[in-house]
């Protein structure tokens, strides 16, 4: 009797030890879940770029509880970013509206989309949609991580998810449509870009990352332009870029763009379009019909909407750029009071 209970517990445990590995495996997979969730979702250790996507959606959630209506958003790439001061801005604007800069580096109409439900509900007296040279030339899509965070926090409710999603690749809708747990894990890769983008601003004074999350008068981020033969340089590599982009490519983005003008006319918001300056040392060496064709598809764009189209792509002379394409701080003066004045026109004719 004895020796067959010690059989039946030896069984039992026998039958425990095969759970061993993959109670310990549950385990661990939980503990770096947890981890993952705690470090970049609750401590925020993620690339500056990525938190100020995340401070965005949370700045215009804000703006929403505390019913800030009726002022002026930019949506852009790095070239806003650098570009326009909002404080100056304001100097121009109407009945005490203020005006935001909500660039996003790398950012075109795909990454304008997962904002604009949250633009939607603030009801702004005036989106200005900011398309630079290079971006619109070719296909903006939106990278695995950025489409984590806009599924992480939510930046597309599912009641707009179709009407959104209709612009959005496969691969991006897809992936913003992951389960929670999979944009966790996409988020694994954030503390070592937070070390990397650490090191870069600690190493290279000419950068200034302070404040850049949440600044949306004035984010730029260079203190001092680079040398002619760096920009040259880069001036290189961007032509080279153009060359593989294809006219496919620009179609759609100004789709996507279509789609936002769409999107925004349907909730009485009014947009216009802006051409961003161009260096002309860029402009110099870039297919001229490459960008007579853009220009053309946003006159064209423009004009089937009736909304403004302002062509700033020959404003600036090369000593007001920081680089191959990025306004330094002369240029974003005269560029921000020139945009300016032109708001203050749209406004005005809105309002009569």
């Amino acid at each position: 009797m004895l020796e067959s209970k010690m059989r039946t517990r030896e069984n039992f445990r026998a039958i425990l030890r095969i759970f061993d590995i993959p109670l310990m495996a549950l385990a661990a997979g939980g503990l770096f879940f947890l981890s993952i969730y705690f470090i970049v979702v609750q401590g925020r250790v993620m690339p500056v770029t990525r938190e100020r996507m995340v401070e965005v959606k949370k700045f215009l959630d804000r703006q929403s509880a505390e019913k800030n209506y009726g002022d002026v958003y930019f949506l852009g790439s790095s070239v806003l970013l650098e570009g326009i001061d909002c404080d100056i801005i304001d100097r121009t604007l109407p009945h005490g509206l203020e005006s935001y800069n909500l660039a996003l580096m790398g950012a075109g109409p795909p990454q304008w989309l997962l904002l604009a439900p949250s633009l939607k509900r603030i009801r702004p007296s005036l989106i200005v949609l900011c398309a630079d040279l290079a971006g619109i030339t070719g296909l903006a899509s939106i990278p695995e991580d950025g489409l984590a965070i806009a599924g992480w926090w939510e930046f597309v409710p599912g009641s707009e998810l179709n009407v959104i999603g209709a612009y959005l690749s496969e691969r991006e809708y897809k992936t913003l449509h992951k389960l929670r747990l999979l944009h966790l894990l996409t988020f694994r890769i954030f503390p070592i870009g937070a070390f990397d983008m650490y090191m870069r601003e600690v190493s290279r004074p000419d950068l200034r990352y302070e404040g850049y999350t949440t600044n949306f008068k004035a984010p730029w981020v260079r203190r001092e332009r680079i040398s002619l033969t760096a920009t040259k340089r880069w001036i290189r590599g961007k032509l080279m870029d153009v060359k593989v982009q294809t006219p496919e490519d620009m179609a759609i983005e100004v789709r996507i763009m279509q789609g936002i003008i769409d999107y925004f006319r349907e909730a009485g918001v009014k947009v216009v379009i802006v051409l961003t300056p161009v260096n002309p040392l860029l402009s110099t060496d870039i297919d001229q019909g490459l960008k007579n064709q853009v220009e053309n598809s946003l006159t064209d764009l423009a004009g089937q909407n009736n909304i403004r189209f302002f062509n700033n792509s020959n404003l600036l002379p090369e000593e007001y750029f920081a680089d191959y394409g990025h306004p330094f701080e002369s240029g974003r003066i005269l560029w921000s009071e020139v945009l300016g004045d032109a708001i203050h026109g749209t406004l005005l004719a809105a309002a009569d």
